[in-house]
């Protein structure tokens, strides 16, 4: 009798960070360079910025039809940040993960804890912070898109998210993004290792 291990379900990675601490770039490198591993867009009520386009960076919504979709029970997980809705589409994560695919979620704190209580033996999150809120502040600046108000808030919640750092299973630091992203792909690779993830069959 000869012994196989396979992995029957994908992964749910939740990735989490403050604007600017490089989670877009790590998140995008991740799905680019691994074949397995498909990025989840998210549904907002925000105006597209430049070049974003409904259904590559998000699916683009009115209030009204958020609204609905929610009632609905098709997000697996939502939050209101600086004025707008977000929410996950659960239709899509749930497929990608029942072919194997690990799906990687941008989402608040807020967004984190609702989707490790959905998925706690699925998913696996991180929390992306730059060296400092000093460093933080200064790539807000240096990005040219935000108003000095919305800096301000941003670095604001930047700060109350460590208090929550406890809810994340593991911390990167963005000193060197090329590091960052050998990191987040470890980590990655090590949960999927995991004997509880593992089905042993026999033939």
């Amino acid at each position: 009798m000869v012994s196989s291990l396979g992995v029957s379900r994908g992964l749910v990675v939740v990735v989490c960070a403050p604007s600017g601490a490089g989670k877009t770039s790590i998140c995008k490198k991740l799905v680019s360079e691994c074949a397995d591993v498909v990025f989840s867009i998210s549904a907002t009520t925000r105006s597209p910025r430049g070049v974003e386009k409904h259904g590559q960076e998000y699916f683009f919504m009115s209030k009204e039809e958020f609204s609905r979709a929610s009632s609905a029970g098709e997000f697996l997980e939502q939050s209101f940040v600086f004025g707008n809705f977000y929410g996950t589409p659960k239709a899509s994560v749930e497929r990608y993960i029942e072919c194997g695919m690990d799906v990687v979620l941008d989402v608040d704190c807020d967004g984190a804890r609702q989707i490790s209580s959905a998925y706690p033996s699925d998913s696996v999150t991180i929390y992306i912070f730059p060296p400092s809120i000093e460093e933080l502040a200064n790539r807000l600046v240096s990005r040219n898109e935000n108003s000095a108000d919305e800096i301000e808030r941003r670095l604001k919640d930047a700060e109350l998210c460590v208090a929550n750092l406890s809810l994340f299973d593991y911390i990167v630091v963005n000193d060197n993004l090329q590091k960052a992203y050998e990191d987040v792909k470890s980590i990655i690779r090590a949960e999927k290792l995991k004997t509880s993830r593992r089905e042993l069959s026999s033939y």
